[in-house]
């Protein structure tokens, strides 16, 4: 008797338990399905992308560009979530992004290989922060959104034309949320933000 009661609670934990990694892959299918008709419309001419995001006190800009940190900001230990994934291929079809990291678990690549359309750039130790500013300055400020955490971000923040800073496992440095514009609790809200301009409204709004 207690042999099959012990059999059929662990039959019903499993069922359980499928159950909830069932409804997680059902967000993100939801997630991208709703984000496919919106992104396609925004293609531009010659394949570029453009994001306009309009600000409650009425200025405008047009992004074309992300520039995002990896370590700290999108992975943790140098290992980069599947929901974060998605949403930073989600990204690549309507911005271009441009992962830069120092790369100090040598992870970068390996971890966003699959991501096509998704740049990665490896900078060399020292001098980082200056480092990340030239990127921006060379896609253009005025058109880039950047996402870090980082002390070394604080410069690309200073450039770009909208800086949101992460707070997630590693934490954010004092100069980086010094420079945002927005401050999150993870990559997926940063990400978030962007595929859903309108959220943008209420937190900037004067």
């Amino acid at each position: 008797m207690c042999k099959k009661m012990a059999n059929t609670k662990g039959k019903k934990e499993a069922l359980f338990l499928q159950a909830g990694e069932s409804g997680v892959r059902g967000e993100v299918e939801e997630e991208k399905a709703a984000l496919r008709p919106r992104l396609h419309k925004k293609r531009m001419r010659g394949g570029c992308s453009m994001e306009t995001v309009l600000f409650p006190d009425g200025r405008k800009i047009e992004l074309r560009y992300a520039v995002v940190d990896y370590n700290g900001t999108l992975a943790v230990d140098g290992l980069i979530a599947p929901m974060v994934k998605e949403l930073l291929l989600a990204l690549s079809q309507e911005l271009n992004v441009n992962v830069i990291t120092a790369d100090t678990f040598g992870q970068a690549r390996p971890q966003l290989a699959e991501l096509v359309g998704v740049k990665v750039a490896v900078i060399k130790p020292g001098a980082e922060g200056a480092q990340k500013a030239e990127l921006v300055r060379k896609l253009g400020p005025e058109h880039t959104v950047c996402i870090g955490n980082g002390s070394n971000d604080a410069a690309m923040f200073a450039l770009a034309a909208l800086s949101i800073a992460v707070v997630g496992r590693e934490g954010a440095s004092m100069a980086a949320l010094r420079e945002a514009d927005l401050v999150v609790s993870s990559p997926q809200d940063a990400i978030g933000l962007l595929l859903h301009p309108k959220r943008l409204l209420a937190t900037l709004r004067i």
